[in-house]
């Protein structure tokens, strides 16, 4: 999934600028992605039963390992392709009169650090698919039947 939000961001970054379609496909790509996981999960791992537990954990863990591979490349992207995306963020913290010249320095280094901006797509897209993972879990829970495998053979 993170891959695949990669090559989306990359293809319509060469297309068009950042638009809303870029954001519907993005959201799109999501939702197909958690309905093929869990589904995946419920036939193939799970017996073929889903709780919401485990839709949720799949969803967090998955949107945990996305935000990994997209904060990656975002950093990739900032530091050695497109410097100038992060200058509307450097201006607004330029424009605060409240900070001292310190605390804006640090503030700007922080922009621009790794550890940074791995650790807010991993929250972002974690908070996200949490979401994503449990509305779309309401619809393909499926509890484990009871007495299928006691079945009376006649």
């Amino acid at each position: 999934m993170g891959l695949a939000l990669v090559l989306i961001d990359v293809s319509t970054a060469l297309i068009m600028p950042f638009t809303s379609v870029q954001v519907l496909l993005e959201i799109s790509i999501l939702l197909v992605f958690c309905v093929l996981f869990l589904r995946y999960y419920r036939d193939k791992l799970n017996e073929n039963s889903l709780t919401l537990a485990d839709a949720i954990r799949i969803g967090v863990l998955t949107g945990f390992s996305a935000g990994i591979i997209t904060g990656f490349t975002a950093f990739l992207q900032i530091k050695y392709i497109d410097t100038s995306a992060m200058d509307p963020l450097v201006n607004a913290i330029n424009a605060d009169k409240s900070l001292t010249d310190a605390e804006k320095m640090s503030s700007i280094e922080a922009l621009y650090s790794p550890l940074y901006l791995v650790s807010a797509q991993c929250f972002a897209l974690s908070l996200f698919c949490f979401v994503i993972f449990l509305l779309v879990g309401l619809f393909l829970t499926k509890e484990k039947a009871i007495f299928e495998n006691n079945q009376s053979q006649e």
